[in-house]
């Protein structure tokens, strides 16, 4: 792939802005900073329209349908916007009682599903905390809050148990709304199915133990048989979704050029549904990126996008249909790729 268009983002007390999460949103770019949302039309790169408020960082952003954006954020609020109103503020807010640091949304925009930040439990702000009904224990230092938009209060179900630290991603199953996971900085993936009960430990139907604080996970198969899981020492591992290992690449940094592509760091994982095949994609200091088909046996080195970073790539979302990509990095860059 080549660059064929960046933009810098304005510095912020003159400080390089990290481009934390970027979505190709059909006409549209979205990209958030720590304390801001931005769109961009997709052709020219000129700003549309700017999200922010924000108190504490953004911890996540998702787009649905080409209509939605919605973030999570450190001070404890899923906002959800609708692009089409033109307006700055949020059509909905769900709002838990501790800092979020990741979500996802159900398959049919159903279900709200995020995972929090440990606190300090002597700390918290109120002694009574509570959330859909359940009062929390005073061990409870970490959730995972549900939320059914259909509902007047939106508060469906908590869970407290099943993680003892930051639970740092969360993604709901691609064909049912009461199925998603959990990964964790304690080094947990579980799987949950809340459709015939939301008693925690009934729900939470299988689990792994990594040993590694978990970064990111996701589903892969047309049919969310699989799942990846990436953790903070870069290594990348396969399995069922009834938590089987499959294959473990282990750690995936390499240092010797005559071994392959410099690989510093990871950026992310990506499953195509078109060719039902999933890619990796890694990083070096200096910007480069380099993508992977992942297969059972092997990774097989795909391509290199360079000349467009010169520092750490934090995010890539790929259009596999046209054949392009859009990336943001600690240089402050959006970069936009074709092959």
């Amino acid at each position: 792939m080549n660059c064929i268009n960046r933009i810098e983002l304005p510095k912020l007390n003159g400080l390089t802005q990290y481009v934390q999460n970027v979505s190709d949103f059909g006409t549209q770019i979205v990209i958030s900073t720590e304390s801001i949302v931005q769109t961009y039309d997709y052709t020219s790169l000129e700003p549309i329209i700017q999200y922010d408020g924000y108190t504490q960082p953004i911890s996540g952003m998702l787009t649905k349908n080409q209509n939605f954006v919605s973030t999570s954020s450190l001070d404890g609020k899923i906002r959800i916007y609708d692009v089409r109103t033109g307006s700055p503020n949020p059509v909905n807010e769900l709002v838990s009682p501790y800092p979020l640091l990741s979500f996802d949304i159900s398959c049919d925009n159903m279900f709200v599903v995020a995972g929090s930040e440990q606190v300090d439990v002597n700390k918290k702000s109120s002694p009574k905390v509570s959330f859909a009904g359940k009062p929390f224990d005073s061990d409870d230092d970490v959730g995972i809050f549900l939320w059914d938009t259909r509902m007047a209060n939106k508060e469906y179900a908590v869970f407290t148990e099943t993680h003892s630290n930051d639970v740092s991603q969360i993604k709901c199953h691609k064909q049912s709304n009461t199925k998603f996971m959990s990964g964790s900085t304690d080094g947990l993936v579980c799987i949950y199915d809340f459709e015939t009960t939301l008693d925690e430990n009934d729900a939470m139907i299988y689990s792994s133990n990594m040993e590694i604080s978990v970064q990111q996970i996701g589903y892969v198969g047309n049919g969310s048989e699989f799942f990846y899981c990436i953790t903070d020492m870069n290594t990348l591992s396969l399995w069922t979704n009834e938590c089987t290992l499959v294959r473990d690449f282990k750690d995936l940094i390499n240092e010797d050029p005559d071994k392959g592509p410099l690989i510093d760091y990871v950026v992310n994982c990506e499953f195509n549904g078109s060719d039902n095949n999933l890619y990796l994609t890694t990083g070096d200091i200096s910007g480069n990126v380099d993508v992977f088909m992942v297969g059972i046996d092997n990774l097989s080195h795909l391509s290199r996008l360079s000349g467009g970073h010169s520092d750490i790539v934090r995010c890539i979302d790929y259009n596999f249909s046209r054949g392009t990509a859009i990336s943001g990095g600690e240089d402050g860059l959006i970069c936009l790729w074709s092959s």
